[in-house]
C-alpha cells in the first residue's frame, strides 16, 4: 500500500501545500549545478452560480448554448469547518495512471516507465494548450506567467472531470444521509426546441362560451317558433 496505492493514500497534512511540480534535469553522476524550475500550489475550489441550457429530453448541454457562469460571483469553498481553503487531495498517482497517451514523438510515451517526462507534464507540453520547453525553464515573467497558466489548465480539466465523475451523489442518498441542503429546488424554464405555439384551454372561458352560445340558439329557436 502506501505511496504506491492510489486509493489507500492518506490526504496531505492540513495547511500544507500539496502539488509540487518540478521540472530540471539532474545528473547524478556529475557534481555541476543544474537550473530546475519547481511550483508549489494549494489546491482550493470555487463555486459559483451557472446558467445552464439543456436539451429536451435528452437533457444534455447543446454545443451552440454553452454554460454561462457569473465570474463576478465566484465564492471559494472551505476544505473544513474552520475557514481553511486549501484541500489536501492526492492526485499524484491518478495522474500517472489516468494521463497516459499523447500524440508526440519526442520523448517516449508516458505510460512506458521510461519517459525522462511524466504524464502530468507530457499533458503540459503536448495537451490542449501546449507549453514549450524552453518556457519551462525559462525565469522571465511572461514565460512563468505562461507556466503557471499551462499548469492550471491541465490539473482544472482534470479534477473538473474528478470531482464530477467521484463526487456526485443523488438526491435521494444525501436526504437519507441528512444534508438537505444538496436537495434545494433548482428554479428551470421550458422552452419547446420546435419554437411551436400552443393553444392553452381556460376552464373558466371556455363555460362562458359554453352557456353564451347556448343561450344564442334557445333564442333563434324560440325567435323561429313565434314567427
Amino acid at each position: 500500500a502506501g505511496e504506491l496505492d492510489a486509493n489507500g493514500q492518506a490526504d496531505n497534512p492540513p495547511g500544507c501545500p500539496s502539488v509540487a511540480l518540478i521540472y530540471g534535469y539532474v545528473d547524478v553522476n556529475s557534481e555541476a549545478e543544474s537550473q530546475t524550475t519547481v511550483l508549489v500550489c494549494y489546491q482550493q475550489l470555487e463555486e459559483t452560480p451557472t446558467l445552464v441550457t439543456l436539451t429536451y429530453p435528452d437533457l444534455l448541454i447543446p454545443a451552440s448554448r454553452p454554460p454561462i457562469s457569473g465570474v463576478d460571483s465566484v465564492k471559494q469553498i472551505e476544505a473544513s469547518g474552520d475557514g481553511t481553503l486549501a484541500f489536501q487531495f492526492r492526485p499524484q498517482l491518478h495522474f500517472d495512471r489516468k494521463l497516459a497517451l499523447f500524440n508526440q514523438d519526442v520523448f517516449d510515451s508516458s505510460n512506458s516507465g521510461r519517459s525522462p517526462v511524466d504524464p502530468f507534464f507530457q499533458a503540459v507540453l503536448f495537451g490542449r494548450h501546449p507549453v514549450s520547453q524552453a518556457e519551462l525553464a525559462s525565469d522571465s515573467a511572461l514565460a512563468r506567467r505562461r507556466v503557471s497558466q499551462g499548469f492550471q489548465g491541465v490539473y482544472g480539466r482534470y479534477m473538473a472531470q474528478a470531482i464530477s465523475a467521484n463526487m456526485r451523489r443523488p438526491l435521494s442518498s444525501a436526504n437519507e444521509g441528512g444534508d438537505d441542503s444538496i436537495a434545494e429546488t433548482l428554479s428551470a424554464t421550458v422552452t419547446d426546441p420546435q419554437g411551436r405555439l400552443r393553444v392553452r384551454q381556460n376552464n373558466s372561458s371556455k363555460l362562458a362560451l359554453q352557456i353564451l352560445l347556448g343561450t344564442m340558439f334557445l333564442c333563434m329557436a324560440l325567435a323561429v317558433k313565434i314567427t
